[in-house]
């Protein structure tokens, strides 16, 4: 029904993105509170902050009646932030619920023993602060 309204497909023209290569990226999204902060400075003198996020791993309901005192496990994931997000992410209290964006690809090294272990590294994109934890350790909402 809609081939008439359509102009007929060209022989030998890909129906699909051939965006370069370069241009492919990862993407994570996390969702937990912020923790420990650590401002640094990169061989060129630029500032920039590791920052780690917690998140807790769901628990099927299987392992929960399973085991009543299992309790859920936490991961910590670390990104990095440059240029101004150095100062807006300094700015969000440690404990906070945020919301964080941010790019990512696998860093392969190797260990004293020769073995190759690999890294993601989470570069930060943006940052939604959920709720924000106050000093004195009440929370608030921010929408």
């Amino acid at each position: 029904m809609f081939a008439a309204v359509r102009p007929a497909a060209r022989a030998g023209v890909r129906a699909f993105s051939s965006t370069p290569r370069a241009a492919d990226m990862a993407k994570i999204t996390l969702i937990g509170r912020l923790g420990k902060l650590d401002h640094k400075q990169s061989k060129a003198g630029k500032p920039y902050v590791r920052y780690a996020i917690a998140t807790s791993d769901p628990m099927s309901k299987e392992a929960r009646d399973a085991d009543p005192n299992l309790k859920p496990t936490t991961s910590w994931h670390t990104v990095f932030a440059h240029g101004d997000a150095v100062e807006r992410v300094s700015q969000v209290p440690i404990g906070s619920l945020v919301y964080v964006e941010a790019n990512y690809q696998w860093r392969q090294s190797q260990n004293e023993a020769g073995e190759n272990t690999y890294t993601m590294l989470a570069q930060h994109e943006r940052m939604r602060t959920i709720i924000r934890k106050k000093e004195d350790g009440e929370a608030s909402n921010q929408n």
